[in-house]
């Protein structure tokens, strides 16, 4: 059979953070949890990858909660992954509000085109 330890299962991380399954990873967090196995901050960071590809800002808010009540330090990468997350939902949100908003360009396509820019 198959060892179950962090390795491979940061093997199964990656693959769901590369093909955007953002639930495939939190059911492997649960299911390393069920098996009193503590993810590492590398497990947690690849969970919140896959949600953050998949704009689900607030699955990846909540595993960044969880990781924090369970004693694992956030590094870097966990840092930059929520502001990509974040920053995501916002060029969402100004797309939904201000439907000319680009994000690429930084400022309004309408705006830019009524001279107001």
């Amino acid at each position: 059979g198959v060892v179950r330890d962090c390795i491979s299962y940061s093997a199964v991380f990656s693959a769901h953070q590369k093909c955007w399954q953002w639930q495939q990873a939190l059911q492997l967090l649960g299911m390393m949890q069920r098996c009193d196995m503590r993810p590492s901050t590398s497990s947690y960071n690849a969970a919140t990858s896959a949600c953050e590809k998949a704009s689900k800002w607030e699955r990846a808010s909540h595993i960044l909660s969880v990781m924090v009540q369970s004693e694992v330090e956030p590094d870097a990468i966990t840092h930059n992954v929520m502001i990509g997350a974040c920053g995501k939902a916002m060029a969402e949100q100004l797309h939904f509000l201000y439907p000319g908003w680009r994000a690429d360009t930084g400022y309004s396509c309408v705006a830019a085109e009524q001279g107001e820019v």
